[in-house]
């Protein structure tokens, strides 16, 4: 794409109806990111995109310097972060694998972040986590018991 200057790794999505490529990793404003996106999840209508990205102008409170996960409405166009506490406290760790759900209302993702949830006590592994609509993520409870916070689970080496 012409307009790709930034020389990192970026999420496009091609339109196989109108074959159009549209790159969706940049902030609602159409500015490049500064970091790398990678891992895309793509809703089955293609209108909402989720990823990481190392990416911190996306939004304008991003300052943690970690791998945040966006949420990317393709008909706004907006990119949300969406792995952010309740209060909008920012993650103190990756976050990675995201998986938006068919209407874009739901995205899960994987979490190293001490700070998304207030009683989260790990030491080290991730938590899965899920955001819904526009509110920040909650623990997703392993049990199926609502209010049961997510056990700290070891994973593999982060993509």
């Amino acid at each position: 794409m012409p307009d790709d200057t930034n020389k990192t790794g970026d999420i496009f999505v091609f339109d196989r109806a109108d074959g159009t490529t549209t790159r969706v990793s940049v902030a609602s404003d159409g500015t490049q990111g500064d970091g790398m996106s990678s891992d895309p999840s793509i809703s089955p209508d293609g209108r909402y995109v989720a990823f990481w990205s190392g990416a911190d102008n996306f939004v304008s409170d991003d300052t943690n310097g970690k791998r945040d996960i966006f949420l990317a409405d393709r008909d706004g166009p907006t990119v949300t972060r969406v792995s952010v506490a309740d209060d909008g406290t920012q993650g103190d760790g990756d976050s990675f694998s995201p998986n938006v759900n068919g209407g874009g209302a739901l995205v899960a993702f994987d979490s190293a972040a001490k700070t998304l949830v207030s009683d989260d006590h790990k030491s080290k592994g991730s938590d899965i986590f899920l955001h819904t609509d526009d509110t920040p993520p909650s623990a997703h409870p392993p049990t199926g018991q609502p209010g049961h916070p997510a056990q700290s689970a070891q994973s593999g080496q982060s993509k």
